[in-house]
């Protein structure tokens, strides 16, 4: 039997992404608003994840036990913008509420994601540090994610025709990155809570990729990282406010930091994998998307 709203309201709100484009930036800046619940963790992968969602609604909605007294409740999965399975499930356990997005060049996207691997070990960087033409073949058939968490305008789509364009805020990191509390500001006010609110975080990087000095120290992060998330979410949320992931990146930063090398023929595959695709996205919402074209 399920609980009542009372005794777990539900999010009026939800992020569905994509991946590596500032999502993790919003999500804290919505967390520092003193009107805007958000979940703990960050990503509940509820909508997406079997194992997750047979856990059943009341498991999803506990997370949300304490968010009674706030305006705005939500939760940034950034996987769930890929996973359209997502959609039509929010709206089954929530009913309308709103969806904000926020995109990015897909290139710029896809090369963050690649660099994100190499640094999970999940790609070699004896193998992979060379973004070449015979690499960019590889690494795709390997994570086929690196395309298609890109490829926005279908995923969007299926959102629109769900929830209706009009409940769908939709961010680009570009523009964010050129006037954060512009875009920050109206997204308070998409969620209809105080537009005035500054975050101490605004201009912060609030989770940088490191190059690890010492792997063995990142892979036991990581480790703790998924058990707490997983079995005590609340550890992660203290860890945040003492500030010890900044102080875990300079006690564990290479000092030279690797940058990718790439090549000139694997970047204009990666281009040409994305021509249609940032045509079809600029139609959909009605603008020019400058920042996405090659200079």
């Amino acid at each position: 039997m399920m609980k009542s709203d009372s005794d777990n309201p539900k999010p009026n709100f939800i992020g569905i992404g994509a991946q590596k484009c500032a999502t993790t930036w919003l999500s804290e800046c919505l967390r520092h608003h003193p009107e805007v619940f958000m979940s703990q963790p960050k990503e509940i992968h509820f909508f997406e994840t079997e194992a997750n969602w047979n856990n059943g609604v009341d498991w999803y909605l506990e997370h949300f036990r304490s968010s009674g007294g706030f305006k705005a409740r939500g939760e940034y999965s950034p996987s769930y913008l890929s996973h359209p399975v997502s959609a039509q499930r929010i709206k089954d356990v929530l009913g309308p509420v709103k969806i904000l997005v926020s995109l990015r060049n897909p290139v710029s996207r896809f090369i963050s994601h690649y660099k994100h691997l190499i640094r999970q070990g999940k790609l070699l960087k004896e193998e992979y540090s060379v973004l070449n033409a015979a690499n960019f073949e590889r690494a795709t058939k390997l994570y086929p994610q690196l395309i298609n968490n890109g490829s926005y305008y279908s995923d969007l789509n299926v959102f629109i025709d769900i929830f209706g364009r009009e409940n769908l805020w939709i961010m680009i990191k570009e523009d964010i990155d050129a006037n954060p509390q512009a875009e920050l500001r109206k997204t308070y006010e998409f969620l209809e809570v105080d537009a005035d609110f500054v975050p101490s975080i605004l201009t912060k990087k609030v989770s940088p990729g490191i190059v690890p000095k010492f792997s063995a120290l990142e892979d036991m992060r990581l480790r703790l990282f998924r058990t707490f998330n997983r079995r005590a979410p609340w550890v992660i949320g203290h860890v945040r406010k003492l500030r010890l992931a900044e102080l875990y990146r300079k006690l564990n930063t290479a000092k030279q930091q690797d940058s990718l090398k790439t090549e000139d023929a694997a970047m204009a595959a990666i281009r040409s994998t994305y021509q249609e695709e940032i045509q079809n996205t600029e139609r959909l919402l009605n603008r020019q998307l400058t920042a996405w074209k090659p200079k």
